[in-house]
């Protein structure tokens, strides 16, 4: 499935949960991921990228990506517990500070998947790629929604490249002398 920054991506919940932190430390980038190859196995039989669980049923990740929801106004995310602390996750904590953008580390389940205005994943080779379905529930706004916008475009300013709402990868901006 192709990354898609113009019409977003779909996500599915996967069986396999995310190893918890008690058996394999959530920072570690280990040589086995298992369970994020069986995740990506479960989630392409029904044409979709995985969402990953932790064993309490709170939404954890996707298997090479951090997951994200707007909600109420606010960005939120799981805690870095049970998580890989992606460096594009951190890059998105910074752009929300310098954005005035509210972000809440928190654990959160799908019935807030189900109520929330936006969904994106991050990780350091899609940056922020909006969300446009999981599991059949769709985020309230338009995809991307405007603060996934703000972010996509904060992380063209930055990089100078423009994932910009385009069905390419990622493009060089265009200079304004050029157009």
């Amino acid at each position: 499935m192709a990354w898609n920054h113009a019409n977003g991506i779909k996500l599915s919940v996967s069986s396999v949960r995310r190893n918890p932190p008690e058996c394999i430390e959530s920072r570690a980038k280990v040589t086995s991921k298992m369970n994020q190859i069986l995740a990506e196995l479960d989630a392409a039989s029904r044409s979709a990228l995985p969402l990953m669980l932790d064993l309490n049923g709170n939404v954890a990740e996707n298997s090479v990506a951090n997951f994200f929801i707007v909600r109420e106004g606010s960005i939120w995310t799981p805690p870095d517990r049970n998580i890989l602390e992606g460096v594009t996750r951190k890059v998105v904590f910074e752009l929300c500070s310098r954005l005035s953008i509210p972000l809440i580390e928190r654990y959160f389940t799908m019935y807030d998947v189900a109520q929330a205005e936006e969904y994106f994943i991050t990780s350091s080779a899609i940056c922020a790629t909006p969300v446009s379905e999981v599991d059949g529930f769709t985020p309230k706004r338009s995809v991307p929604g405007p603060i996934t916008t703000q972010l996509i475009e904060a992380f063209a300013a930055d990089t100078g490249y423009g994932f910009h709402l385009a069905d390419k990868f990622c493009s060089p901006l265009e200079k304004e002398d050029e157009i």
